[in-house]
């Protein structure tokens, strides 16, 4: 488990912690409950306000160290998915991104991170609206071409209750 120690609040509804050592902002709003990591930009949790439990698994032996990749929720995995180079599945998920735009209503909020390289410029950007559903939207916007994956760790309370896709 974790250390977590509360840094600041950004709004009444955004406080910013450290789980060890990795910045976490964490949204506390009457659509839901939301957990999202400086480093990766990663979802690491949902709960909409009309769920019981979390939508998203993540590993309770989690070590929250800073470059090392987080198991669960939502991993960015960009500029590359797979192993075809190291780190597997980019750099992106090892990285701390910024928040760089929100906005709270009373039946949603958007957050928006931003990676930047190493001259500032943007390389990319994750939008996040978090209303009766959650949507992510991803935005490249570096020269090369690249990949992108968001690598989804749903929580399955009954696997029995999973629809078969035949």
């Amino acid at each position: 488990m974790p250390v977590i120690n509360k840094i600041t609040d950004l709004t009444p509804q955004l406080s910013l912690y450290h789980y060890n050592e990795v910045p976490v902002i964490c949204l506390d709003h009457q659509v839901g409950k939301a957990k999202i990591t400086l480093q990766g930009a990663q979802l690491l949790s949902w709960k909409p306000h009309y769920e019981q439990q979390d939508l998203l698994w993540l590993s309770e032996i989690d070590p929250f160290e800073l470059g090392t990749a987080i198991r669960g929720g939502v991993p960015i995995c960009y500029p590359w998915f797979g192993t075809k180079r190291s780190p597997a599945h980019g750099t992106a998920r090892l990285r701390l991104w910024q928040l760089s735009d929100y906005e709270i209503q009373p039946d949603k909020v958007r957050l928006v991170f931003a990676l930047f390289d190493q001259n500032q410029i943007i390389e990319a950007k994750i939008e996040m609206l978090f209303e009766r559903k959650c949507r992510l939207l991803f935005t490249h916007y570096g020269q090369q071409p690249a990949e992108v994956a968001l690598h989804s760790y749903f929580h399955i309370g009954d696997i029995h209750q999973v629809d078969d896709p035949k």
